[in-house]
């Protein structure tokens, strides 16, 4: 009696796969039994264990810079997105991997700064002491690359000069310094940056203030003119006036007046003449002018000529009026026409009266000149009989100064000197 045999086995397939179970197809897990001849020709009976395993997926995420790539399983990824790849797991079976790729863009920023000239700006741990755009890249929070450009300025020190003029004893305001003395002084403003900006370099004059001093004199009756003051008095004035640097120039004047001297009075004593004036004389003779070396006291004419006299006296450059004149007749003048030629007073003012005494009929003429013989005034002009003449000549229309009186005869002519003065 031969006996039927027994058997276990034991499969394992992934779920959506078959199992082959002697000619049946299983696809379930599970204990299956199967009768088969075995070689005694009696029963076979197999036992078959079925196990059926499941895929396994699983989901994974990666994050990469721009332009990196990321390497799933052999296959190189550059782009953001979701990708999926089949793997077989530990039972067999389908391992399905989904990848979740995000790729995360550099980044770029831009900062600007300031800094003092000899300053230095510390740009990540690099020192800069010029001005320009400079770059550097760092790691952001993604880690990736950040780049950094930074525009530096530099704020320059300018240079400035300049230069002032004061006068002695005043103060020049520099920049809140109150300055008296001369010299080159400097100092620098700041920027609202808080930087030297500009450097000022000061040079400061100081004008002195000038002294001067003068003396003048004038003769009593004139007037000195003093700084738009006509001073007619003795003494010592001043005036502050501005010199050519713009400072006080302190003029001090002494000023003295002289008196004029008395009108001289001629006396005659023999042949000579005697002026009262003990000193400053000069004689003159009309028609002539001032006779040379004619300077004393007395004055002894030459008695072959005569003529008519009068003397002038000057002291301390004040001259006297005129004297009257003196007829003295010498021995070669017994034909002399003009007698007694006379014209006061002198100085005269708004009138002069001439006096003359003819001693035979004559054409005359008299005029009244300036110093260069323009006639200025025809007093009289006509023949005359022997006599006296008397004329009153008006001068009030005449400006102030030195004229002639000029006296014309058919044969003879004389001329003196007439003061204008008001």
């Amino acid at each position: 009696v031969n006996q039927p045999t027994a058997s276990s086995i034991s499969a394992t397939i992934c779920a959506g796969a078959v199992y082959n179970f002697n000619g049946t197809p299983l696809t379930t897990a599970g204990t299956y039994s199967d009768t088969l001849i075995n070689a005694a020709g009696c029963d076979s009976i197999i036992t078959l264990t079925l196990n059926v395993n499941q895929p396994t997926a699983s989901s994974i995420s990666a994050t990469i810079c721009a332009g990196a790539v990321y390497d799933f399983n052999g296959t190189p990824l550059t782009n953001a997105g979701t990708y999926s790849d089949t793997l077989v797991n530990a039972a067999g079976c389908d391992s399905i991997i989904t990848l979740t790729l995000n790729v995360n863009q550099p980044t770029a920023s831009s900062i600007s700064a300031t800094i003092c000239a000899g300053a230095v700006y510390n740009f990540n741990g690099t020192p800069l002491t010029s001005a320009g755009t400079y770059s550097d890249t760092l790691v952001n929070a993604a880690g990736c690359d950040s780049i950094i450009t930074l525009t530096l300025n530099v704020t320059p020190v300018l240079q400035s000069s300049q230069q002032a003029s004061i006068c002695a004893g005043n103060s020049f305001n520099f920049n809140g310094m109150m300055l008296t003395t001369a010299g080159t002084y400097r100092d620098t403003l700041q920027n609202t940056a808080g930087c030297d900006s500009l450097i000022i370099t000061l040079t400061l004059n100081v004008n002195a203030v000038t002294n001067g001093n003068i003396s003048a004199s004038i003769c009593q009756g004139q007037t000195y003119p003093f700084n738009n003051l006509q001073l007619t008095s003795t003494g010592t004035y001043r005036d502050t006036l501005v010199n050519v640097n713009g400072c006080d120039s302190i003029l001090t004047l002494t000023l003295t007046v002289n008196p004029v001297p008395a009108k001289p009075v001629i006396t005659r004593n023999g042949n000579d003449l005697s002026s009262s004036a003990s000193t400053g004389n000069q004689w003159y003779l009309v028609g002539t002018g001032a006779i040379a070396g004619a300077t004393g006291q007395v004055y002894t004419p030459n008695q072959a000529n005569g003529g008519r006299f009068y003397v002038i006296s000057t002291v301390n450059g004040c001259s006297s009026p005129s004297s009257d004149t003196l007829d003295f007749i010498g021995t070669g003048l017994a034909e002399q026409n003009f007698l007694n030629w006379q014209y006061f007073p002198n100085p005269a003012s708004q009138f002069v009266n001439v006096r003359l005494e003819l001693v035979k009929a004559d054409q005359i003429r008299i005029d009244i000149t300036d110093l260069s013989g323009r006639i200025v005034r025809s007093v009289y002009e006509g023949e005359r009989t022997p006599g006296l003449l008397n004329l009153e000549v008006p001068t009030a229309d005449l400006s102030q100064g030195m004229y002639l009186i000029r006296l014309s005869g058919k044969n003879e002519q004389r001329s003196g000197r007439l003061l204008i003065q008001r």
